[in-house]
């Protein structure tokens, strides 16, 4: 985790948070790539190609296997808490061995907080089983066309803390979340003969604003003497009367 000092911002209205007031978080840029793949045992039919890598020999003409990444395009204001990065798919289609065993996704996104840079650098490692598609029963369990079993890993501290005058902000990628639920996908199964997608979800926590002052209480002293005070105005009221 990078720690990255920024001239005077004011708070960021996040979460439950209550800054002094709102900053503008724009994204730049969303780079995506696939590295590092390993393979089960074979001479892997293997590609990778920026934000896409399939694997596996073509099943009756088929298309391959193959994990995509789609980084988010509309790079503007971010209005929302948490926001996407993008979304990841694996299109599961029938293929002929060898598979993929794991392979790592690296992402690149730069941004900025009122014109300020920022730049984040996560890294996931994916772990991946290929199911026997008419094995009995599968072996990730479910029913035939057996589903493979996909499991996500954080390599590094997915988190960037920025400090605004002493205070604390911190960019924060939570990770893969189910695009119906919106709950976190950290191992699934994935559907044989369909594109299986998970979204990645960020955000940015502020730090709270600190409560109001209490009052200060008058010493009893002081009641008396705004008691008695009180007294005086009345005894004038009543001889006026």
């Amino acid at each position: 985790m990078r720690t990255i000092t920024l001239p005077a911002l004011c708070a960021l209205a996040v979460g439950a948070a209550a800054p002094a007031s709102a900053v503008t978080v724009n994204l730049d840029s969303i780079t995506a790539q696939w590295k590092n793949p390993i393979f089960s045992s074979g001479t892997p039919n293997a590609s990778v190609d920026g934000n896409e890598v399939s694997w596996g020999l073509p099943f009756e003409d088929g298309p391959l296997s193959s994990y995509v990444f789609d980084p988010r395009q509309d790079l503007g204001v971010v209005p929302e808490n948490p926001f996407l990065l993008g979304t990841f798919t694996h299109n599961n289609f029938p293929i002929l061995l060898p598979a993929i065993d794991s392979v790592d996704l690296e992402l690149t996104v730069i941004g900025s907080i009122d014109g300020v840079a920022f730049e984040i650098d996560p890294v996931f490692g994916f772990d991946h089983i290929e199911t026997p598609n008419e094995a009995v029963p599968c072996g990730q369990g479910g029913p035939n066309p057996c589903a493979d079993l996909v499991t996500l890993e954080n390599q590094q501290d997915l988190s960037e803390v920025v400090t605004v005058d002493g205070e604390e902000f911190t960019i924060v990628v939570e990770g893969f979340v189910d695009t119906l639920t919106e709950q976190p996908a950290l191992s699934y199964l994935t559907t044989e003969g369909q594109a299986n997608s998970a979204f990645l979800r960020a955000r940015i926590d502020a730090p709270l604003a600190p409560p109001p002052p209490a009052p200060i209480p008058l010493p009893a002293a002081g009641f008396m003497v705004l008691a008695g005070l009180g007294g005086l105005a009345a005894l004038r009221s009543a001889r006026r009367a």
